[in-house]
């Protein structure tokens, strides 16, 4: 899915996909309790809370994850209402993988998912 997206995630099991597919958009707002227009807003002027960025982490790569991987575990969990373990886990990992770099990766697949850039499935267009 990587090619057809084009944006990935570099955590330390390797490079993930970010998808932002439909199911993945609105596991974002009911786990963050934000619009994604409020968090792409938010995220231009002050910046992603860390807990939001875990919350799009895990859903635009887990969303399409492999079925027996770490984050497709953490995906079901979030998507399901378990937000607390799910989100400490991944905000270690984005910690380690650089808060600023991390936070530049998740805005363009939310912007496109705003845009029309993408389709439900979350691969881009044209």
């Amino acid at each position: 899915m990587a090619e057809k997206t084009g944006w990935t995630i570099e955590l330390a099991d390797g490079e993930h996909a970010l998808v932002p597919a439909v199911p993945a958009l609105v596991t974002i707002e009911r786990a963050t309790g934000r619009t994604l227009f409020g968090l792409v807003d938010r995220s231009r002027s002050e910046g992603f809370a860390l807990t939001d960025m875990a919350v799009i982490a895990i859903a635009l790569a887990g969303v399409k994850a492999p079925a027996e991987s770490e984050l497709a575990t953490l995906y079901e969990a979030l998507s399901s209402g378990l937000t607390g373990a799910p989100v400490e886990r991944m905000t270690a990992m984005l910690a380690d993988a650089g808060l600023v770099q991390v936070s530049a990766r998740l805005l363009p697949p939310l912007v496109a998912a705003l845009s029309g850039g993408v389709d439900a499935e979350g691969v881009t267009k044209g």
